[in-house]
């Protein structure tokens, strides 16, 4: 069952929660491509939605140093969150962050710190907390970095786009209100209700996978292979708590077999199902 498997290898939940938003803004918007900005407490990860799915990262994925063998989404992190500490005299944002104790350092809770988030409620865009800690503040000076804030937040967006630039930013995660009309200015923003909660939302709508791979050779065997290696990961999914009459193929790969001088290849098939109504209950 997926608890179990989760219990037993708990390294397969890294980077879920990148991928549970983007995700979720696929489901609040009902988009199945776009590049995913989601603002947090101490972070902003953006990514790509491809298919429904996010897109997985080609690159090496190293944690704590620890070179590994995981498939990760494609995904930038910023030091840029709701808690990140701002200095209004030296113009700067991050990457020190309140984290946390956001609502116990932070102006509007009537503590010392500066946050954006006290930037956001000082202009308007957020209704929290006590202001009265704001009065003080040079608005134009708090302009000037929101400027900032935004025009890093896009530039650290716009090449995630496709070349033509025509696929849809959707702005979540409970930060989405920190970022003004300027951010992303000139490309199609979506900025879907409860995006606050577009995490819980991926969350809930996590689906099982199964992959099966074999060695192929180019003699017009390719359709059994095809047919045996989706049967084989629909199984393996299955196993894990997938449901096997709801299955979809999302990727099916032909990759160069190493060492050989056959003209053979591999074939690899991955597919996700949603989890069966039985795993879901309470083990």
């Amino acid at each position: 069952a997926p608890l179990q498997s989760v219990q037993r290898f708990p390294a397969l939940t890294f980077s879920s929660g990148p991928t549970n938003s983007i995700r979720g803004a696929g489901c609040l918007t009902g988009l199945r491509d776009a590049v995913v900005v989601d603002v947090g407490g101490t972070t902003t990860d953006i990514g790509v939605l491809s298919g429904g799915l996010p897109r997985m990262s080609h690159r090496i994925a190293e944690v704590g140093g620890v070179r590994t063998n995981f498939q990760m989404p494609d995904v930038v992190p910023l030091a840029v969150g709701g808690g990140s500490i701002v200095n209004l005299e030296e113009g700067t944002v991050g990457p020190r962050s309140v984290g946390h104790r956001l609502m116990t350092e932070s102006r509007i809770a009537g503590g010392g710190t500066l946050t954006l988030t006290d930037l956001a409620v000082a202009l308007g865009r957020m209704n929290l907390g006590k202001s009265a800690g704001l009065a003080e503040l040079d608005l134009n000076r708090v302009r000037q970095i929101d400027a900032q804030v935004s025009a890093a937040v896009t530039r650290a967006a716009e090449p995630m786009l496709p070349g033509t630039g025509s696929m849809p930013i959707v702005l979540v995660g409970g930060g989405a209100a920190l970022l003004g009309p300027e951010a992303m200015a000139g490309h199609e923003v979506r900025r879907p209700a409860h995006a606050g909660v577009a995490n819980a939302l991926g969350s809930s709508q996590a689906e099982v996978s199964g992959s099966a791979e074999c060695p192929v050779q180019r003699d017009g065997s390719y359709g059994q292979a095809l047919e045996r290696m989706t049967e084989l990961a629909v199984a393996r999914a299955s196993a894990a708590g997938g449901d096997p009459e709801a299955y979809r193929v999302v990727k099916i790969e032909e990759l160069a077999e190493p060492y050989s001088d056959t003209g053979g290849y591999r074939l690899r098939v991955k597919v996700v199902a949603p989890i069966a109504p039985e795993s879901s209950s309470p083990q």
